[in-house]
């Protein structure tokens, strides 16, 4: 959720009338820092539901099939969106997006301890 949270104020600045070229660059590269962590924190959570064995292996491999075909569906969607919206508009829906992600999240994922194993 803070991964989510985190990427709508940095996209919601970007969004901002006014914002510099340097400013719009900074600000790609810090939401370029949070993609990983999100990843990375999905693929833990994932293996500490499912386990180890062909179940997890099942699992990796259906969350990467959903992604792919989710981030194609981006593109396609985001080009169309582009044709009828501005630059600062696509921004402004992209904010949403974030939040929404985040409510899903901490509406629909259970509890877990942290798992602090290497």
């Amino acid at each position: 959720m803070t991964c989510d949270l985190a990427c709508a104020a940095g996209v919601a600045v970007r969004a901002a009338p006014g914002t510099g070229i340097g400013a719009l660059l900074a600000l790609r590269c810090c939401l370029a820092v949070v993609s990983p962590v999100f990843a990375g924190t999905r693929m833990a959570t994932l293996a500490d539901v499912l386990g180890d064995g062909d179940l997890s292996v099942l699992g990796r491999s259906v969350l990467r099939i959903v992604a792919q075909t989710a981030l194609l569906a981006g593109y396609d969607l985001g080009g169309l969106l582009r044709t009828a919206a501005t630059s600062r508009h696509t921004l402004l829906i992209t904010v949403g997006t974030f939040p929404a992600s985040a409510a899903l999240l901490r509406l629909d994922t259970r509890h877990r301890p942290a798992s602090w194993a290497c």
